[in-house]
């Protein structure tokens, strides 16, 4: 709003980063403050050594699509500059806000309703979605990028979160942080 009704200048840009800093400092502090984790009580001379027998064909496998869609991966960035198509560019704040808006409002009740359904569903459904809104993407043209964005909106509600829970119903307890560290491991490679 605020980069479609003023006049564009550094101070704009300036006075827009500055406000933007506050919300997240706080965010901070009340974690610095507020969150504890639980210690954990190892036994005396316990060792934990990440055991590959412990991890379950069906998370290999998960590994191995999660990864396989972050190299089929497409940034938003590039949704957002085919929208704009050298347009303008004020509209590039509106479209991420649209997605960014969808997956935050979506994110609870779909974490809900794969708690109750299960996730693997709510997972292939984000793929198909996903890929809907890539192939929409390729001929879009005017107005029906503002759908797009929507849909972009409930694809990434139904694969972040859901992809890290659906990992650690697979991952045994005893390996689950490492088996964390290999997923975003294997994901931030295949980006």
């Amino acid at each position: 709003f605020i980069l479609r009704y003023w006049p564009l200048n550094e101070a704009l840009f300036r006075k827009i980063f500055s406000i933007s800093f506050w919300p997240a400092i706080v965010g901070v502090i009340i974690i610095l403050l507020f969150v504890r984790e639980a210690p954990h009580q190892a036994a005396a001379g316990e060792k934990r050594v990440f055991d590959w027998r412990k991890v379950s064909r069906h998370a290999r496998f998960f590994f191995f699509i999660s990864a396989f869609f972050s190299l089929a991966n497409a940034s938003y960035a590039f949704f957002i500059l085919r929208a704009v198509g050298g347009g303008n560019y004020l509209d590039s704040a509106l479209y991420y806000l649209v997605f960014s808006l969808v997956s935050g409002l979506l994110f609870l009740p779909i974490g809900r309703w794969t708690d109750a359904r299960g996730r693997s569903r709510a997972l292939l459904w984000g793929y198909l979605v996903f890929a809907l809104v890539c192939f929409g993407f390729i001929n879009a043209r005017g107005a029906i990028f503002w759908p797009l964005f929507v849909l972009y909106g409930v694809a990434i509600a139904l694969t972040d979160g859901v992809g890290r829970s659906l990992l650690s119903d697979l991952i045994h307890p005893d390996v689950r942080a490492t088996a964390f560290g290999i997923y975003h491991g294997l994901n931030g490679l295949a980006l």
